[in-house]
């Protein structure tokens, strides 16, 4: 292990937040281009599709004014969700094929109107309703008409009002993020001969890294943005899933939406509250002084998370002692100086933001105040030699018949066996 950097040592009653990137530095493949590409052959397959009906549409333009006339088939419909749909529509319009960013691509859609944007097959949601409804006939965009008509024939005709439309949408995530869910907990656990098992690799790197960011003893809680923090880690009871966990993980948007609006079902606050009256959380979060973030992009989508902490820590309050750290690593040397800059900016963003929420003036000033305080730090952690993303191959070793069942019994097998030796206090190194 790493010595532990020297603006660490001192810290007492630290709340760790924890991003995808720390699945990432642990070794794990769980980005979204990941996911994606796991499921290939559908995305292959709705791409092939879009491009197909697109094509269609192009050569019989007056199906623009009268688009149901076009009635479209789709194999395989009991396997593919209207998101599944709306991001596949996306891909090539990205950073490159068979990536994007799923809650940034959600917000969009969900805000965005057609005449917003330049993309004619990128749909947005508000407008899709608008055809199925039958408005503004030939106004209406490729991407729209094609994403409205696979809607219908999914939901096996137009939802009657608004707030069903946006709730039949609800459901179809749900679904969505069920193949998430079950591809996260595919590459924590590893299949042999025999039996199941957590990623020993994982195991060990997940466990340097947390106590190279803080002193073990320290740590008054864990918050996790990914969904699969391992039960066989000694800090699993300090642990709490901001997001879900691995068996219903959930994807939302910021609180951009008044809860009158039926688009208010997607934001993260509306999500959590109701994972939280069917998921008992594992862990209170407990009392903290200074709160280090690792592997977290500070994105908007998780402000709502963040107020409340930097709240917590008084950040404008500067006779008050709380820190914040923000901890990162360079992945890809070849990128160094962007992943700092990114880094900068999305503490500059947080804060800007923040500064704001609380009546500021002059947001800029906070951020300015509290680094010459001290109180606002960025950390670079390095990889050890053991820590990499290459170790992992087990999705190609996942039994053909393994199914959902199966999965969320292994992993609710491990969440018990780890609370159980938790709460024994036996060391699992």
């Amino acid at each position: 292990m790493q010595q532990k950097d020297a603006k660490l040592l001192d810290l007492k009653k630290v709340k760790i937040v924890l991003g995808n990137g720390f699945d990432l530095f642990c070794g794990l493949k769980t980005t979204y281009r990941d996911f994606f590409s796991i499921y290939k052959d559908k995305y292959d397959y709705l791409c092939q599709w879009g491009e197909h009906v697109a094509s269609f549409l192009a050569q019989n333009p007056h199906l623009k004014e009268d688009p149901w006339g076009l009635v479209i088939q789709v194999k395989g419909m009991n396997l593919i969700n209207c998101w599944d749909a709306f991001f596949a529509m996306i891909f090539d319009r990205m950073r490159g094929y068979l990536w994007c960013d799923v809650e940034a691509e959600m917000l969009d859609s969900l805000v965005k109107r057609d005449s917003e944007v330049d993309d004619d097959y990128k749909p947005h949601w508000e407008d899709v309703w608008e055809f199925i409804r039958k408005e503004n006939a030939g106004s209406h965009k490729p991407g729209s008409v094609i994403l409205g008509q696979f809607l219908v024939k999914k939901a096996g005709g137009v939802p009657k009002t608004r707030d069903e439309f946006y709730e039949f949408l609800l459901g179809q995530l749900r679904e969505f993020e069920n193949y998430f869910g079950r591809f996260i907990t595919r590459q924590h656990l590893s299949w042999n001969q025999f039996q199941c098992e957590f990623n020993n690799s994982y195991i060990r790197n997940a466990r340097s890294l947390l106590e190279q960011l803080c002193v073990p003893n320290e740590i008054a809680s864990i918050d996790c943005f990914n969904y699969g923090f391992t039960p066989e880690l000694e800090f699993y009871e300090r642990c709490k899933f901001v997001n879900g966990d691995c068996l219903n993980p959930i994807f939302g948007i910021d609180s951009v939406f008044d809860p009158s609006d039926p688009r208010y079902v997607f934001t993260k606050t509306n999500r959590r509250i109701e994972w939280a009256m069917n998921k008992s959380v594992s862990a209170d979060g407990g009392t903290f002084q200074n709160v280090i973030v690792f592997g977290h992009s500070l994105s908007q989508h998780d402000y709502n998370y963040f107020f409340p902490v930097l709240d917590e820590l008084e950040m404008t309050n500067f006779s008050a002692k709380g820190k914040l750290v923000v901890a990162y690593s360079v992945y890809d040397e070849s990128k160094s100086a962007e992943i700092k800059k990114g880094i900068r900016n999305a503490v500059y963003s947080l804060f800007s933001a923040y500064a704001k929420y609380c009546g500021r003036l002059e947001p800029t000033r906070l951020l300015d105040s509290l680094t010459t305080q001290g109180r606002v730090l960025t950390l670079e952690v390095s990889k050890t030699s053991t820590q990499g993303r290459d170790f992992l191959q087990n999705i190609d070793f996942w039994p053909e018949e393994t199914c959902e069942e199966c999965i969320a019994w292994r992993w609710q097998e491990y969440l018990e066996y780890g609370r159980s030796m938790s709460k024994q206090g036996i060391d699992k190194s």
